[in-house]
């Protein structure tokens, strides 16, 4: 028996016009233009991120210093994923992540930030690693008494940072805080190089312990490690930070006389200071913050301290950075003082190295002209 179908295929009509049907909707658009200024206007899947006091963490990024709700802000993000000391990742709402992260002092975090916002898209993930070393006020106090009683009262050695890091104290959640104080202090040690040390260190790497104490100690909310930071930053010959104040006059002073020669005011002491020491120096940076000290309280120029400038700026005895420093201190006093020609020598020497050249090439061209 014959079975004749019933169902008849439709007429395809007329072809369809060319141009670009949007993947994620039904739009239809004529050129490439229109279609690309569609898809990013309607469909765009930003890349999701978190930013903490303003700035996004690298992929591994150490937390030193405590956050609050405030400081956190996660952008484009649908949801999160977090994996939490090793454990199994749970999925979280933003809000809920930004809540974990202000309360948590010691864990390591591993976070996916998820941005599903357009069914038919892949998401976009972006991944951080954050690794909590936060350490209450008490710990970090802790640490700084053993840092006065072992490091500051008496001779830095080798011996006696060993013992400054056996401590009791520097250890638990301070023992990163108590790292940056070593690795500054070790730092010291191989700039100075004291008779006393048997060191098969390059000097040199007292610029890679400097670096490295910069880097932990600038997370640190203290008075101490704020200091320090601007310490080592001034013996780099870092100024980024030129109208930061420290409250260690001398230094505040030769930061300023440094980043901005031209200051009408520069800082002084109050009257009646009472001070007592709270971390050491090496003595090539001592000796620069003398220099500018002795300079800047004269009240004209002459050729005996001309001289007194050219031979520490030649010292065999000084780091580059320190011989840059003297240069550019000796430069900044007789200019200020007036005295042009005597300024010539050191801005010609000083007027091409970063950061100096930023006014002392044009005081160059000043005298010049």
């Amino acid at each position: 028996m014959q079975i004749d179908s019933t169902e008849r295929t439709p007429d395809p009509g007329p072809p369809r016009e060319p141009g670009y049907s949007c993947p994620f909707c039904a739009a239809h658009f004529p050129s490439q233009s229109e279609f690309q200024d569609h898809v990013y206007a309607k469909h765009r899947v930003e890349r999701p991120f978190i930013l903490l006091r303003g700035q996004e963490p690298s992929a591994h990024a150490v937390l030193r210093s405590p956050l609050s709700l405030s400081d956190i802000a996660v952008t484009n993000a649908s949801h999160a994923k977090v994996c939490r000391d090793g454990a199994l990742p749970q999925q979280v709402s933003t809000d809920t992540l930004r809540k974990t992260i202000a309360a948590t002092s010691q864990a390591e975090l591993k976070l996916e930030l998820v941005n599903a916002t357009e069914q038919r898209a892949a998401p976009v993930v972006t991944y951080y690693g954050l690794s909590f070393r936060i350490a209450q006020k008490a710990e970090l106090k802790r640490v700084e008494e053993a840092f006065r009683e072992i490091l500051v009262s008496e001779a830095i050695t080798r011996n006696s940072i060993g013992s400054f890091l056996a401590d009791k104290r520097t250890q638990g959640p301070g023992r990163e805080y108590a790292s940056g104080l070593a690795d500054y202090c070790l730092g010291i040690i191989i700039k100075e190089r004291p008779d006393g040390e048997s060191l098969t260190t390059p000097f040199s790497r007292y610029r890679e312990l400097y670096g490295r104490a910069l880097d932990t100690l600038k997370d640190f909310p203290r008075p101490l490690a704020r200091l320090i930071t601007c310490i080592i930053r001034f013996s780099l010959n870092h100024f980024e930070n030129g109208g930061e104040r420290t409250g260690y006059w001398e230094l505040d002073l030769a930061i300023e006389l440094l980043s901005n020669p031209g200051s009408a005011s520069l800082a002084r002491p109050h009257e009646s200071v009472t001070r007592r020491p709270v971390c050491p120096i090496d003595h090539g940076t001592g000796r620069m913050l003398e220099l500018s000290k002795h300079l800047t309280a004269q009240p004209r120029w002459s050729p005996i301290l001309d001289d007194e400038c050219r031979t520490l700026a030649q010292s065999d005895l000084l780091d580059v950075t320190d011989h840059q420093k003297a240069l550019a201190i000796w430069a900044a006093s007789a200019w200020r003082l007036g005295s042009t020609e005597c300024a010539l020598e050191p801005l010609t020497q000083i007027a091409e190295i970063y950061p100096f050249s930023r006014w002392a090439s044009k005081y160059l061209e000043q005298a010049s002209t």
